[in-house]
């Protein structure tokens, strides 16, 4: 294989390449920059080598066994006739034998025993030197080259010259000149095209941390500091179960539950706890709570007559009394029973029993209960006690109201307590608000998966003016 040696544009080192890759692209093995080969020579005839002629022993023959003397076996072609390469010089070692050197002629007298002809030394010319011309002119500046962008055509490949003697290669040996090249294509990465446009690809976007570690934290947790502040403020906000809500119905003479030594014992103080907004109405607005539908349409100053158990005529009372007309009305679709009772605004004399749940407060006076005596139904009527009920009201209702029915009624205050009589129609009456706290049975609630009679406790809110005028 023939070379062809020149110079790198972008290192000055010398690189040999193939002669089958001249005139194309090759990359340099010392700086790897990728540079146009040189276009091959115009083929000229080369002068051959001589074949070694072998030396003859002592009798002329050839030394090498089995070939004939004068005859060159090696090629099956004559040779053309070349020129005879100079000589090299000759040199007189008979009188500088060496044992150690392998150039040096060998004496009959250094080895009597081994001694033998050393016969003739094979004779190789030196091959004479061809300039090679090229179709392209060789630059002396050391200045590099760089192509345009633009992509050539690499330059067909071409056959080296085939030897005309048909000897080997290696017998052909030339001696080039160094040359450099015009032409330098800058180095490319190995992924780009060679002379074209190298693909530019984008970074990577930058990741932005700051939203997911500190906003998107400080968001959740405000929204979490959030729910609970709001989940503590419904429940401080909420209303609490109130006493007055839902009562167990166990008192007077149409309770729901009727057990033997089974009742509620109210103190003053617990009759006059605070009643929630959502159990006062004002006077001829409507209220519902449970089944139960209440509307106080009127309230008026008047004397009230009272009942006693036996008479045929009520009896007035001495004083005036307020009283306030009701409209109760049953909204359940399936069961009867009793708003109102006699046991709830009886007369009470503020020491003995339980205080009733049915109390006008006026400023800072509480008016407890009515002008009728309550008694139950089933007494010992040997102590002469008599069942007393105010006018508008019966003894016993064994009735009721059943669903969707309504009924009107009163309730009033005590007619013999003098000091009522004074603080609403005195001399200097009391004027402003004024509620009046009713217990009602309000029907059925649902407790623990059972439906269990309940009482209530009603507000109804009313001004001064309602009953004075003006």
């Amino acid at each position: 294989m023939q070379t062809m040696n020149f110079q790198c544009g972008h290192c000055n080192n010398l690189m040999a390449v193939s002669t089958e890759f001249l005139g194309q692209q090759v990359r340099c093995p010392h700086c790897s920059g990728v540079v146009v080969a040189p276009n091959a020579p115009t083929p000229q005839a080369m002068e051959p080598m001589r074949s070694p002629a072998w030396s003859g022993g002592v009798d002329g023959s050839s030394t090498r066994p089995g070939n004939t003397p004068g005859v060159d076996t090696a090629r099956t072609t004559p040779a053309p006739e070349v020129p005879r390469a100079p000589e090299p010089p000759k040199f007189d070692t008979k009188n500088t034998y060496n044992s150690e050197d392998i150039f040096s002629e060998p004496d009959e007298t250094a080895d009597p025993l081994f001694a033998s002809d050393p016969g003739q030394r094979i004779e190789l010319p030196r091959p004479t030197e061809q300039t090679i011309a090229y179709d392209q002119p060789i630059r002396n500046d050391a200045t590099a080259v760089v192509p345009s962008n633009a992509v050539t055509d690499a330059a067909p490949p071409q056959a080296p010259p085939t030897p005309q003697t048909g000897w080997s290669p290696y017998m052909n040996a030339v001696t080039t000149p160094d040359v450099r090249m015009p032409d330098v294509v800058p180095p490319e990465s190995e992924s780009g095209p060679i002379g074209g446009e190298v693909k530019r690809t984008k970074p990577a976007p930058k990741v932005d941390w700051f939203f997911p570690l500190v906003i998107f934290p400080l968001v959740f947790y405000a929204l979490g500091i959030t729910a609970v502040a709001v989940f503590l403020y419904m429940r401080l906000t909420a209303v609490p179960p109130s006493l007055f809500d839902r009562m167990p119905d166990v008192d007077g003479d149409n309770p729901g539950v009727r057990k033997d030594k089974l009742s509620l014992n109210f103190k003053k103080a617990d009759a006059l706890a605070v009643l929630p907004d959502h159990l006062q109405v004002r006077l001829k607005e409507t209220l519902l709570i449970g089944d139960l539908e209440v509307t106080p349409f009127r309230v008026e100053r008047k004397k009230i007559g009272v009942f006693v158990e036996g008479a045929e005529e009520a009896q007035p009372c001495e004083n005036d009394s307020l009283v306030l007309h009701l409209r109760l009305k049953n909204v359940s679709k399936e069961y009867r029973f009793h708003p109102i009772d006699n046991y709830y605004d009886r007369h009470w004399d503020g020491r003995a029993g339980s205080a009733p749940l049915t109390v006008l407060v006026a400023g800072n006076e509480q008016f407890f209960g009515g002008p009728a005596k309550w008694y139950p139904v089933t007494r010992d009527r040997r102590r002469g006690d008599r069942r007393e009920w105010i006018e508008g009201r019966t003894n016993i209702d064994a009735k009721g109201i059943g669903p969707g029915e309504s009924m009107e009624t009163v309730t009033a205050t005590d007619g013999e307590n003098k000091r009522c009589a004074a603080v609403l129609f005195g001399v200097r009456p009391y004027r402003g608000k004024l509620m009046w706290r009713l217990h009602l049975r309000r029907g059925l609630v649902d407790y623990k998966g059972r439906s269990l009679p309940a009482a209530c406790v009603v507000g109804v809110v009313i001004d001064s003016k309602d009953y004075q005028g003006g």
